[in-house]
């Protein structure tokens, strides 16, 4: 007899992401030699002290349940981080450790939601935003962005209504790659000042990954914003520690007691060990983050040479994270097209439509350079073969 499921996990979609990733490494169990650009984490180790952290933690037993809402040295150090590079003050009360970014807006939306509230999500977008909203009852709506990959008040406006409760931005985006300048966040923020019950989910896991001397521009920072603003951040991209599961995120303090509650009830507090290496990553040396933004800049740079003059070859200009988002007109069903370079050059990519835009793939470029030449070369042939 089979177990009747939840209407609510029935209508559930997977991950595509994740369900690229999966099939990559079940080729790779069979002895198929795979080019995995799919997955979207640092294939570059954490930072020294982040291990080092850890192997103290253990050896002095550091094995016990903390307060559910992070140890208050991590709290600290959150607060501490965020305060020296946007200028933004928190106390340690306003901030709530999950088990990595994905949780906290999981949490955030569970917490914030009501059902047939609206979240304004704007196109392309990361593939979890719009299930997560639907898990909390809300309604995802989605905004497309007239030119640039980049939502502007009058692409906004239209979708504002009585019953918007939020929007969600992130920059540098994935799938995109694409950066808000400040003059395009402070035009947002302007529009939004005329919507009072409209709060800003800032999803800035790639804030640390901006190339061509661009600097990472937090609408929190901008005035009658700051209150109205939920930042979510993680450990995962930035020191390259996605597997150790240390997100974050800084708000009002009646809404970070509001999601200590639910985590209370829930999951509890994140691994003790892993919130001593995200306390010591974010104390310490931040040169392995410029390292792996140097690293990152000369793959980008490896694409543009070579798969962007492509021709036919459309795409968004990354200008930071570490994806490449592009499209062709041989590419007319994304997920066809994904399954035929796999199949036929034994590259995995993610395709377009998990993100709101049938027609592209995105490619992640956090593999080495000797793994993503040669991906590059068997999409070239793939391609060319129409």
């Amino acid at each position: 007899m089979g177990i009747k499921l939840s209407e609510r996990v029935n209508k559930l979609a997977p991950s595509a992401t994740l369900a690229v990733g999966r099939k990559a490494k079940e080729l790779q169990a069979k002895g198929v030699k795979v080019l995995n650009l799919s997955v979207g984490e640092p294939d570059l180790p954490p930072p020294e002290g982040a291990k080092d952290a850890v192997i103290s933690a253990v050896n002095a037993n550091l094995s016990r349940y903390t307060d559910s809402r992070g140890t208050l040295s991590l709290r600290e150090a959150i607060c501490q981080r965020t305060k020296e590079d946007l200028r933004l003050t928190y106390s340690p009360n306003q901030v709530v450790v999950s088990c990595g970014s994905k949780h906290s807006l999981y949490n955030l939306f569970q917490s914030l939601l009501d059902p047939g509230d609206e979240v304004l999500i704007p196109i392309p977008y990361w593939t979890s935003y719009p299930e997560m909203v639907r898990l909390a009852g809300g309604v995802p709506v989605f905004v497309p962005a007239k030119s640039g990959y980049r939502v502007t008040p009058e692409d906004l406006e239209p979708f504002i209504t009585p019953k918007t409760r939020g929007l969600i931005l992130n920059s540098p985006n994935n799938p995109s790659g694409a950066v808000y300048e400040k003059e395009e966040v402070s035009a947002i923020a302007d529009c939004l000042l005329k919507h009072k019950e409209v709060i800003v989910i800032s999803d800035d896991a790639y804030q640390y990954f901006l190339y061509d001397d661009k600097n990472f521009c937090s609408i929190a920072t901008f005035p009658g914003m700051g209150e109205r603003t939920i930042i979510v951040g993680a450990a995962s991209k930035t020191y390259a520690m996605t597997g150790w599961r240390i997100g974050w995120f800084l708000g009002p303090q009646e809404l970070a007691d509001a999601v200590a509650k639910l985590q209370d009830q829930s999951t509890s507090n994140p691994a003790s060990l892993s919130q001593e290496a995200a306390r010591a990553a974010l104390s310490g040396n931040q040169g392995s983050v410029k390292k792996m933004r140097e690293e990152f800049e000369r793959r980008r740079r490896l694409l543009l040479e070579r798969l962007a003059p492509v021709k036919g070859l459309t795409y968004c200009y990354p200008a930071g994270a570490f994806y490449f988002f592009f499209t062709h007109p041989d590419i007319k069903n994304s997920i066809e097209f994904a399954g035929r370079l796999l199949e036929e050059v034994q590259v995995a990519l993610v395709p377009g439509i998990a993100f709101g835009m049938e027609g592209y793939l995105r490619l992640s470029y956090a593999v080495s350079e000797e793994v993503l030449s040669e991906a590059i070369s068997r999409i070239i042939t793939c391609l060319q073969k129409g």
